[in-house]
């Protein structure tokens, strides 16, 4: 696609202040190098990631079967809360940097969870998912600062490098302005996952790893993720035009165009007119979209469970602090 097709569905333009002249082309790249625009090492690499991954299946059973379960909810209960001492909101990404943006949306409703249920926390509140990013893009063979990476390797970045707390002894301020941002120079640096500044943090990164994630092969195992508190991100070319519509009301996202971009699924909905619906969190700041009527936080629409189908396609991955992922149940937010 070309930075045309990318402004007819929206898409949000980025201009990095590092002293060079960016052709049209980059600056329109949202972040996710779909299959196409990969090197044939690229795309061989991501297939191979993909087959040691474990089949996503959950073990167990749940002790009810809620009609909708929210787990962005956690991000704002009063045990998190507390721990932050304020209420995450998302992150946004300023760069071409959606899959560390959309998979650091999943670390935090991760991290989220250990917390509600009172486990000393795998993944640090407030992830800096700068450096699990910049590890994405080595692992597909960029060992130099850029835009670009794959949902793929992201997964197991997170797995084999782990993530720092944002707030970590010599890691760059972030401010709270419009979501969880550092600025465009901060995550074009990071994305360099071979740099000096990544390589002395891997020690201390590598003690916070996320235990398994598992592809997703459809809108079935999306939901089960998501009702047992396990969050989903995925690339994919999925563009959606959001609009106001059924009874009860939802911002419903329908699919429109097509752009090369990772996001996360925190939310799943029977909803009693549309069937399953399913919660897709952006990450371009808390006034992406307008302000759905079902609650649903800022910058996201739902999704009904035929475009959750399309988007499993390309790569679509549920987060685990576990080994594997065991039933369980947050009456909290059920």
């Amino acid at each position: 696609m070309n930075a045309r097709d990318y402004s007819k569905v929206g898409g949000k333009k980025t201009v990095l202040r590092t002293g060079r002249r960016r052709s049209e082309e980059e600056v329109w790249n949202f972040g996710w190098i779909p299959p196409e625009a990969r090197t044939h090492w690229q795309e061989c690499f991501v297939e191979e990631a993909k087959e040691a991954m474990p089949k996503f299946e959950i073990i167990g059973t749940k002790r009810n079967d809620p009609d909708r379960v929210n787990l962005y909810e956690l991000w704002k209960h009063p045990t998190v809360v507390a721990a932050n001492g304020w209420e995450f909101t998302g992150t946004h990404q300023l760069t071409g940097s959606c899959v560390g943006a959309g998979g650091g949306n999943a670390l935090m409703t991760l991290a989220c969870a250990e917390v509600v249920l009172g486990r000393e926390a795998e993944t640090p509140l407030l992830p800096f998912w700068l450096l699990p990013y910049g590890r994405s893009r080595f692992y597909l063979g960029m060992k130099s600062p850029g835009e670009g990476s794959s949902g793929t390797t992201f997964a197991k970045s997170a797995r084999e490098d782990g993530v720092l707390a944002a707030n970590a002894t010599g890691l760059p301020t972030f401010t709270r302005t419009d979501g969880f941002v550092w600025g465009e120079r901060v995550e074009y640096s990071w994305s360099d996952g071979d740099a000096a500044q990544t390589m002395e943090k891997l020690a201390e990164s590598r003690t916070h790893l996320v235990k398994t994630t598992a592809q997703c092969k459809d809108h079935n195992d999306v939901r089960e993720a998501i009702r047992n508190g396990y969050p989903v991100t995925c690339a994919s070319n999925y563009a959606h035009r959001p609009s106001v519509t059924s009874d009860p009301p939802v911002l419903l996202g329908k699919k429109s165009g097509s752009w090369s971009h990772q996001m996360s699924i925190q939310a799943w909905w029977r909803h009693p007119k549309l069937g399953e619906v399913f919660w897709l969190m952006n990450q371009w700041g808390l006034n992406a979209h307008g302000k759905d009527p079902a609650g649903g936080p800022l910058g996201g629409v739902w999704i009904t469970s035929a475009d959750v189908d399309w988007i499993c396609r390309d790569e679509v991955f549920a987060f685990s602090q576990y080994q594997g992922f065991p039933a369980q149940t947050f009456d909290l937010y059920v």
